[in-house]
């Protein structure tokens, strides 16, 4: 994360992490607090779904299209978290 991130408002898009008390489309202005930075240290792919506000959309749209960068993030992060993914083409 670098100093512009501080002053934008960015969104975790990935699955529930409910370990780290995170919630899918949580928003985030100013840095991570100390549970996402965790989270982070566990499985870095985390960090490729925290996306601009402006990016949410496009996001979403491609995490649910089978083989985009976004949806095989998403399918990491859920293997590498324990939780089960269930995307039905």
């Amino acid at each position: 994360m670098d100093e512009k991130d501080l002053i934008r408002q960015v969104v975790y898009c990935g699955p529930n992490l409910p370990k780290y008390g995170i919630t899918q489309y949580q928003v985030y202005l100013g840095g991570y607090p100390v549970n996402l930075k965790e989270a982070i240290a566990v499985c870095p792919e985390i960090e490729k779904l925290i996306v601009g506000i402006d990016e949410l959309e496009k996001t979403r749209r491609n995490i649910k299209i089978k083989g985009t960068i976004e949806q095989l993030r998403y399918e990491r992060i859920c293997g590498r978290m324990g939780i089960n993914y269930a995307f039905t083409w």
